[in-house]
C-alpha cells in the first residue's frame, strides 16, 4: 500500500498494477482481486461457483431466485425491471430524474439525451461519421465513439481479462464470449442427486423440484389416465396432445399433411423423412447395425422388425399400422382416420 498526494492518494503496490483510489476501503477491496483465494462460496445445491468478494456472491445469488429481475422501476408507465439495484438507480437517473436537454435536430428524429456527448454519438447514426480510427498496425477499422474504439482495443490485446469463477478451474480468456462458451460447454449445472446435466441454473432449479418428495403434483383429470405432472403447464400440454388430440404443428413440406403435438417431433420428422439429414440406424436381431436405405416409411419411424410384438391391427381397411396397446390404436384412429372414426362412434351410439 502506498499513500500519494492528490485526489487519489491510495495506490496499489502489486507489480504491474497502477490503479489509484480515493479511499482506502476501495483500495482494500481492489487488492482482493490480486488474490487467488475465493472465500465466498455459493450455498445453492449443484452450484460450484465461488467469489473473492461477498458483494459479487450477492449479485450471483439472484440467478437462483424465482424472480431474476426483482428491482422494478417505480415510475408510472415504465415496466423496466433489473437484476441489480445499481442498474435500477442508473436507469432512473438517465431516463426519469434528469431533464433531457440535448435534442437531436435531424428531421423526424425525436431522440433527446441527458449529456452532450451522448447526442454527438447519436448523430453519427445519421451522418455515418467514424472519427475514431484504430491505431493498431494493420487495422483499418474506425468507430463512431471513443467508447467503441476502447472496446475494440481488446481485440488486439493479449491480456486475458476474463477468468472462470468455478472452483478449481484456472482458465483465462481474452474475450467475454469465450468465457461464456467455456461455461456452457465445460461447466454445465449438474444435479448432485442424479448427476443429470442441464442447460442453465434456471433449468436446474426446475429439475431439483422433481426430487422433492413434498412437491405439489397435478394429476390428470381424464378418466382412466393416472399420469401426474409437476406444473400446470406440463399438465395442459399432456391434455391437449394425448386426450384432446390437438396437433398444432403441421409439416410444411408440399404433399405431406402430417401434424404433430410437439414442435421437436415435427423438427425431427422433417430432418429424417424429408431432408434426410442423417440416415436412421436399424438394429437387427443379431445386434448388427446397418444404415437403412430400403425400408418402409413405417420402419423409418419405428426401427427394424416393426411387426414384432404388435398384435393389434388397425380396424381401417388397407391401413398397415400395427399396435401393442388398444390405447395406441385409439390415438392412431383419431389422428389418421378422424372422419371414419367419428362415423364409427356415431353408429355405435345409435
Amino acid at each position: 500500500m502506498m499513500i500519494l498526494k492528490g485526489n487519489h492518494p491510495w495506490k496499489c503496490t502489486f507489480e504491474g498494477c497502477d490503479k489509484k483510489f480515493k479511499f482506502r476501503c476501495r483500495l482494500k477491496r481492489h487488492e482482493i482481486t490480486h488474490s487467488e483465494e475465493r472465500f465466498f462460496k455459493c450455498p445453492e445445491l449443484g452450484c460450484g461457483k465461488s467469489y473473492r468478494r461477498i458483494d459479487h456472491l450477492r449479485m450471483h445469488s439472484i440467478i437462483h431466485s424465482e424472480d431474476t429481475k426483482p428491482f422494478k422501476c417505480p415510475m408510472e408507465g415504465c415496466e423496466s425491471k433489473f437484476s441489480h439495484k445499481h442498474h435500477l438507480s442508473r436507469h432512473k437517473k438517465e431516463q426519469h430524474d434528469i431533464e433531457k436537454r440535448f435534442k437531436c435536430n435531424i428531421q423526424d428524429c425525436n431522440q433527446s439525451f441527458t449529456q452532450d456527448y451522448l447526442l454527438r454519438n447519436h448523430k453519427t447514426i445519421h451522418t455515418g461519421e467514424k472519427s475514431y480510427p484504430c491505431e493498431h498496425p494493420g487495422c483499418t477499422k474506425s468507430f463512431s465513439s471513443s467508447a467503441k474504439l476502447r472496446d475494440h482495443g481488446q481485440v488486439h490485446s493479449e491480456q486475458k481479462r476474463w477468468r472462470c469463477a468455478f472452483q478449481g478451474c484456472t482458465q483465462d480468456f481474452q474475450k467475454y464470449h469465450q468465457l461464456c462458451k467455456h461455461l456452457r460447454q465445460d461447466h454445465k449445472p449438474t444435479c448432485e442427486m442424479c448427476s443429470q446435466k442441464v442447460k442453465d441454473f434456471k433449468q436446474l432449479r426446475l429439475h431439483m423440484k422433481t426430487h422433492d418428495p413434498n412437491r405439489l403434483l397435478f394429476p390428470c383429470s381424464w378418466e382412466g389416465c393416472d399420469k401426474y405432472y409437476s406444473s400446470i403447464k406440463s399438465l395442459n400440454v399432456h391434455t391437449k396432445a394425448t386426450h384432446k388430440n390437438i396437433r398444432p404443428f403441421v409439416c410444411v413440406v408440399p404433399g405431406c399433411e402430417m401434424t404433430f403435438a410437439y414442435k421437436n417431433v415435427l423438427t425431427n420428422h422433417i430432418k429424417v423423412i424429408h431432408e434426410q439429414t442423417y440416415p436412421r440406424k436399424v438394429h437387427k436381431l443379431n445386434n448388427e447395425i446397418k444404415l437403412n436405405k430400403q425400408i418402409t416409411d413405417i420402419e423409418h419411424l419405428t426401427g427394424y422388425d416393426y411387426e414384432r410384438g404388435r398384435n393389434i391391427k388397425c380396424t381401417i381397411e388397407d391401413c398397415k399400422y400395427l399396435f401393442k396397446r388398444n390405447y395406441d390404436l385409439e390415438r392412431h384412429l383419431k389422428s389418421f382416420h378422424k372422419d371414419l372414426f367419428e362415423n364409427q362412434e356415431t353408429e355405435e351410439a345409435l
